[in-house]
């Protein structure tokens, strides 16, 4: 049970007792009824505030008057967006809720920046891509400022290229541009235990489409299977190429040198085009500041996806 929880148990039998009229010790003794009263009154005083406090009324009420007391305070104060991308990009719901947030933080005027802070080695390629273009709706209208301290790779960089301004630390590593897909294969048969005697367990595919189920775990790929999962790497690695070099102003000829798949350190990954600036925590709500000509903004700390 929480303190405060208790706290408020504690005050319930207090204030039971302590809100019943004064009555002389006669008045229980010659009236039974005004002692039932008494007793009632107490008791159901005491159940009211128990319930407040088991209930979680009235710390919801709290909550929600703090919230109005902020909103008064911060109505007219010029506030920056603060969206943190942690672990691998393969949550959908958490990526449907944070495009709502971006579609919410776009529209309201008050709003004036968004600061992205990514963590990531990447995920699928559909959700990244996604939340690319959704970040992008707000770079449209507002800047956005992206920094990493360690890992911004994969999905994750596409995800940083929808930035007016992308800060890494000196240890981070960024880049990793590419797209793999990863197949496991069993036998045709398992051999296994059935009642202590060896056995056989056969698997048996039905299928309607040709590629229906190429890729399954239980026959190998077909060399036209191959071909096919090759052609969509390539058509998304494309995809992937042709947003980092539009937004980073990089020469598509050249993406053999910075999207074969490496991983390179911030200062190198400078040096090719793929950040703005090796810089801190602190760089990038300079930055920020900087963009949206304003000293002092309230950092709003309302979204994070946290998939460590």
């Amino acid at each position: 049970m929480r303190i405060a929880q208790k706290f408020f148990i504690v005050l319930a039998i207090i204030s039971g007792l302590h809100h019943q009229p004064a009555l002389p010790a006669q008045a229980f003794y010659e009236n039974p009824f005004t002692l039932a009263v008494t007793i009632a009154g107490t008791v159901g005083l005491s159940k009211l505030w128990y319930d407040i406090a088991k209930n979680g009324t009235f710390f919801a009420f709290v909550q929600t008057l703090e919230q109005m007391i902020k909103t008064r305070l911060y109505r007219n104060k010029i506030k920056v967006g603060l969206l943190k991308i942690w672990g691998d990009i393969d949550n959908g719901s958490e990526i449907d809720e944070c495009a709502k947030w971006l579609e919410q933080l776009n529209d309201d005027d008050s709003i004036k920046g968004l600061i992205v802070h990514i963590e990531s080695g990447g995920g699928w390629c559909g959700l990244g891509h996604f939340l690319y273009q959704e970040i992008k709706k707000v770079a449209e209208r507002k800047p956005v400022v992206v920094f990493t301290t360690f890992l911004c790779q994969s999905m994750a960089y596409e995800i940083a290229c929808a930035g007016n301004w992308i800060i890494a630390s000196d240890m981070a590593e960024v880049g990793h541009i590419g797209v793999f897909r990863q197949m496991k294969h069993f036998a045709n048969t398992i051999n296994s235990t059935i009642d202590g005697d060896e056995g056989e367990v056969e698997h048996e595919i039905i299928k309607s489409g040709k590629y229906k189920l190429a890729g399954n775990s239980y026959q190998p790929l077909t060399d036209e299977e191959r071909k096919y999962f090759q052609q969509l790497n390539d058509q998304q690695y494309a995809i992937f190429c042709q947003t980092a070099a539009r937004e980073r102003n990089l020469n598509l000829q050249d993406k053999e040198h910075w999207a074969d798949g490496q991983i390179f350190i911030a200062l190198q990954a400078k040096e090719l085009g793929l950040i703005d600036q090796v810089g801190s925590w602190t760089d990038a709500k300079e930055k920020i500041k900087e963009l949206i000509k304003e000293q002092n903004p309230k950092l709003l700390r309302k979204f994070e996806i946290e998939l460590v």
